[in-house]
């Protein structure tokens, strides 16, 4: 069960860095906010995925065969937490990122003053 939760973070993770790259590549000129809003999106859909393939396709998988139903559900439970919480620090990680408007100016006024 636990390799399993573990997976799921980890394709979370590489599929929230790959959507903050594909939004940057392919909106550079856009504002900001506009580039986080697409990158929620991408993020939910790629999140809601992963929790849908947990509730649709391990019950009937190899992977649980001889798990209890409690320990399915467990692991169910905990690839959603996973998801919800990778994918709100991948959102954060990339407003960050492709917001450099909100964090730049006070870098440079702060270098400017003597």
């Amino acid at each position: 069960m636990a390799a399993f939760i573990v997976a799921t973070g980890i394709l979370m993770w590489i599929w929230t860095s790959a959507s903050r790259s594909a939004v940057g590549a392919l909106l550079p000129v856009a504002a900001g906010p506009a580039r986080s809003g697409w990158l929620a999106l991408a993020v939910a859909i790629g999140g809601s995925l992963l929790v849908a393939m947990a509730q649709l396709l391990l019950p009937a998988s190899v992977l649980s065969q001889g798990w209890s139903r409690e320990t399915l559900q467990a692991a169910q439970q905990g690839a959603l937490a996973v998801v919800l919480v990778l994918g709100g620090v991948g959102l954060w990680l990339g407003h960050l990122a492709l917001s450099p408007a909100m964090t730049r100016p006070a870098v440079r006024a702060a270098k400017r003053r003597p």
